[in-house]
């Protein structure tokens, strides 16, 4: 009886530890999956001037292109920092600028997806980032700092930077938390910044001064 029990005892736990590495390996795969969509939406956008979706079901679209040549990271961003869309790839916060326009760009990822390059940063690496609208953007890390994440906040002056967020402890198992991790970037040369704005109408995009 007792041999019984614990074969069973320990087959729940293989079962359970099983599950848990199958959530965590969809996790990932999510991630990766999600971006490939991500790039052809990203592509659409550009050619068709239009929001355009990843998915028919998608509450978020593509904003902007990361990328970090040193690492190799070539991401899209969407529209949003929130739970939902940072499943699937790096979010623009709501209340940051565009890229491409004067002001804090805040870029936020989960670090154990999109975001786990950011232990990797250093001062001096070159982050790029592209608006849909065509601009290209380059900036160079300045400064790493750990936050509390209510003191994360966008100053509303006319400094023009890059801020990239992600939880920390980088290895904790707990998730969220009240640490964040900051990179910040400064621009390499001088902004210009777009005459045409592109906004958000009737699920298009138009321009105006």
């Amino acid at each position: 009886m007792a041999l019984r029990w614990r074969n069973w005892i320990i087959g729940v736990l293989l079962l359970l530890g099983a599950t848990q590495v199958a959530q965590g390996s969809w996790i990932h795969v999510k991630a990766l999956v999600a971006q490939q969509l991500l790039q052809q939406a990203w592509l659409r956008g550009q050619q068709s001037g239009l929001i355009e979706k990843p998915w028919p079901w998608a509450d978020t679209h593509p904003v902007a292109r990361l990328q970090v040549p040193r690492l190799g990271i070539d991401q899209i961003v969407l529209e949003g920092n929130h739970g939902q869309a940072l499943a699937f790839g790096p979010g623009l916060a709501s209340e940051s600028v565009m890229p491409g326009t004067e002001g804090v760009m805040l870029i936020s990822g989960h670090r154990d997806t999109h975001f786990r390059f950011m232990r990797n940063l250093r001062v001096g690496d070159q982050v790029r980032v592209d608006s849909i609208s065509g601009e290209h953007l380059a900036y160079r890390v300045t400064d790493t700092r750990v936050v509390n994440a209510h003191d994360l906040y966008l100053q509303s002056d006319n400094t023009h930077k890059l801020l990239l967020a992600t939880c920390w402890p980088f290895n904790s198992a707990v998730l969220g938390g009240q640490w964040r991790f900051v990179v910040i970037a400064e621009p390499v040369l001088p902004v210009t910044v777009a005459r045409v704005a592109f906004v958000a109408k009737r699920g298009g995009l138009y321009g105006g001064y």
